[in-house]
């Protein structure tokens, strides 16, 4: 087992390592995929609504409904969905069934576009300020191949490589992501003294 370093913060070369997370940007209230699951609701196409959203926006045009571009300063990387979500209800919440039925795929398309537009406008963002070397594109949101496909798009625009799981499954669930963290920390020897005083917290700083 490799034996930890002099300064947990820093590798032999003195780089940062796994060991060290900085909060760059994040949401104010629902992340990307959450505002896809409470727009199909609003459609009437019950819950999980993420992957209905993608198959009819397929089929859609993603300018037929003109939607707001939350939070669109260049200086914030921070995002929000609340207005968006506010703006879409509004704008469909007095229409017949008959006619959101009509528009299922052309609404879908609009609001998935909306929203892909402001994750990519961010991450952009992000790689202007930061210049990293490599992308990493995580979360369940990523399940959806038109998001995959933008970001692809951008990694090659900026010369960049970009990670992001394989499999659909992997793009669901945090666990993944705390396994590797776990396995950095066994790597350094980093155990938990008391596993009688270990609990479970959802937001617990890594």
């Amino acid at each position: 087992m490799n034996k930890p370093f002099p300064d947990p913060s820093l590798d032999r070369a003195g780089s940062k390592t796994h060991f060290v997370y900085e909060v760059v940007g994040e949401t104010l209230d629902d992340a990307g995929g959450e505002a896809l699951d409470k727009a199909a609701k609003m459609l009437g196409l019950g819950y999980p609504g993420g992957p209905v959203i993608e198959v009819l926006a397929k089929k859609g045009n993603p300018l037929f409904l003109e939607l707001p571009k939350p939070l669109a300063d260049k200086k914030i990387l921070d995002y929000s969905f609340s207005g968006l979500k506010t703006s879409f209800y509004y704008k469909i919440k007095d229409w017949p069934t008959e006619k959101v039925n009509k528009h299922l795929a052309d609404l879908a398309a609009s609001f998935q576009n909306a929203v892909f537009e402001t994750l990519l406008r961010k991450y952009k963002l992000a790689i202007e300020k930061y210049q990293p070397k490599t992308l990493l594109a995580a979360g369940g949101v990523m399940a959806n191949h038109e998001l995959r496909k933008r970001l692809r798009k951008l990694a090659k625009e900026e010369k960049l490589p970009i990670l992001m799981p394989v499999k659909k499954w992997l793009n669901t669930d945090n666990a993944a992501m705390i396994g590797v963290a776990g396995y950095f920390k066994a790597m350094r020897g980093e155990f938990v003294e008391n596993i009688e005083e270990l609990d479970r917290d959802p937001r617990y700083s890594m």
